[in-house]
Formats: C-alpha cells, sequence, structure tokens
C-alpha cells in the first residue's frame, strides 16, 4: 500500500478542451425540406433560419450555449 506521500495528483487540465469547441473546418448550412439552417454541435438538432453563433464558425443552440442541454 502506499503512502500518501508517495502519491501526487495532477489536476492541470489547461490543455483539455470541450470537444465540440474547436472543430476543424467551419461548420456549413443544411438544407432539410424546403429550410436551410444549422445542425447545434452539441445536441445535433436542426434550427431552420440559424445563423452561425461561435467564434470558431459554428452553432450552438441557445439551450446548450445555457447548459441547459444534458448532452
Amino acid at each position: 500500500m502506499e503512502n500518501d506521500e508517495d502519491f501526487t495528483w495532477n489536476l492541470d487540465f489547461s490543455d483539455w478542451r470541450e470537444y465540440d469547441e474547436h472543430p476543424i473546418e467551419p461548420q456549413e448550412k443544411v438544407k432539410i425540406g424546403n429550410e436551410e439552417g444549422y445542425v447545434c454541435i452539441r445536441c445535433f438538432d436542426f434550427y431552420p433560419y440559424a445563423e452561425l453563433n461561435q467564434p470558431n464558425k459554428t452553432f450552438k443552440c441557445w439551450s446548450c450555449r445555457n447548459g441547459f442541454n444534458c448532452f
């Protein structure tokens, strides 16, 4: 059994990034039926008439931006 003195925690999360905040390419518009819009990069719901609203040229719905989706 290890002593507490021998065990150290590495709690440096400075290099951690959320998976959907830095996509490789800007998001493209989607057409479903007669409507054009974007799919939320977090919950994948389609929003007609939506526009890109993130600094990295992606769309995130209001619920996901404000932490109301659990996905």
